[in-house]
């Protein structure tokens, strides 16, 4: 694992990468943090190809994400906290990239302009598919 990071590392230093690096066994999530570096929240992303998500190049790697995902990473940035992608893998966190919102946008997903402002005034509610996770936060949210 450790000459992994440390190849994924001198070639991230080492410019421009032509080819896309490939992604090891394990669970990703872009993980969004306080200044202060207090977990703020997460969405997963995948590594394979799966029906409603679409693919994204995060740091020379290829990632299938939800539009609503990409849109998630746009608002937590303008909301001044950081965001990286990490792999979970046996208890523990691995930096795959930083900054994902400076690499991928609504408009680098292949979406017509009309339609990201359509999806940026919805606040992402036409990506109908919503993660465990979000169904679980707005029901405590309704709770308060």
């Amino acid at each position: 694992m450790k000459k992994e990071l440390a190849l994924f590392a001198a070639l991230s230093l080492s410019g421009p990468v032509q080819a896309q690096m490939p992604v090891s066994a394990g669970d990703y999530y872009i993980r969004s943090q306080q200044p202060s570096g207090t977990f703020f929240g997460y969405h997963e992303v995948l590594t394979e190809p799966k029906t409603g998500y679409v693919r994204a190049v995060y740091c020379d790697t290829v990632f299938w994400v939800r539009k609503s995902t990409v849109l998630w990473t746009e608002n937590e940035a303008k909301a001044g906290r950081h965001l990286f992608i990490e792999m979970n893998l046996n208890g523990g966190r691995q930096l795959i990239c930083a900054d994902p919102d400076e690499q991928v946008r609504l408009e680098d997903l292949g979406m017509k302009e009309a339609e990201v402002r359509r999806f940026r005034a919805s606040n992402g509610q036409l990506d109908q598919k919503k993660s465990r996770m979000n169904v679980l936060s707005e029901a405590f949210k309704q709770r308060k």
